[in-house]
């Protein structure tokens, strides 16, 4: 069960909010140009792609199971060849944007990274009660999933400052920033809310497995792992109860991230 809570949580979702730009750009981009409408129809279909994407590997036990960036890849590069295509304001709104999706990308890989190390390492899982190393092993892998995990929520949450300050540095001018940024943030908002509350889910597992963790080392001799199933033994009832209560805090947390990505992808794609 443990096993099934984790990969629920592994999973970066912030390739969401490029759904978020296709649609600014539909509306307010100027499409007097054959090849601007089909930089637009190209950008459009790629946010698509990856919202169909997510559905698709979206499992009601399990929550999303595979993220793949190539349709991110290809959304990204679309917004650098739009900065080329358009003119004006709209080249300078869609370079701003692809570097915003680099930041995004870079954090969203590195989290990948420290998530699919974490599950790998079963870090609850077929302990050696001869072993007390393998404790501070672990939780420095848990550790560095949660670093992830703050990087890519600070990601997300600084990304509207960060966008606002590119368009001021670019010289356009006031009353179009505030109208990007407004109709940025009534579209952004609502999937970046659901974000952060995934990410909140995988700061409760991680705190609930460091809990885990520090229960085993604190009482560290009083239990032993059963050879054949892994299953750990405590010599006490009160240490067993912590341990089950961090157990079912990481299951808990599991639970309501898989609930939180149910309603992500059930929301709308671009029209």
């Amino acid at each position: 069960m443990v096993r099934q809570v984790l990969l629920a949580s592994l999973v970066a979702l912030p390739i969401v909010a490029v759904i978020v730009f296709a649609a600014f750009f539909a509306v307010h981009a100027e499409q007097k140009a054959a090849q601007k409408r089909a930089a637009l129809r190209d950008i459009k279909a790629s946010a698509n792609q990856m919202h169909s994407n997510l559905k698709k590997n979206f499992d009601a036990k399990k929550g999303i199971t595979n993220v793949d960036f190539t349709d991110f890849n290809k959304f990204r590069d679309g917004l650098k060849g739009a900065s080329q295509t358009f003119s004006g304001d709209d080249a300078i709104i869609a370079k701003v944007a692809a570097e915003y999706l680099d930041r995004i990308q870079a954090a969203a890989t590195n989290y990948q990274a420290a998530a699919v190390k974490l599950r790998e390492a079963r870090v609850l899982d077929k302990f050696d009660s001869s072993d007390k190393g393998q404790l501070a092993a672990r939780r420095e892998l848990v550790q560095q999933f949660m670093e992830a995990n703050n990087a890519l929520k600070q990601a997300i949450t600084g990304s509207e400052k960060k966008m606002r300050d590119d368009l001021i540095a670019a010289k356009i001018r006031d009353s179009k920033i505030n109208s990007y940024m407004e109709e940025f943030h009534a579209a952004a908002a609502p999937k970046n809310a659901l974000v952060i509350k995934i990410r909140q889910c995988d700061d409760r597992m991680g705190n609930a497995m460091l809990d885990a963790l520090n229960t085993l080392e604190t009482h560290w001799g009083h239990w032993k792992a059963e050879p054949r199933t892994g299953k750990i033994l405590f010599e006490e009832a009160a240490t067993l109860n912590a341990y089950n209560n961090d157990v079912a805090a990481l299951q808990a947390a599991g639970e309501d991230q898989v609930k939180l990505q149910q309603i992500l992808v059930n929301q709308s794609a671009v029209p």
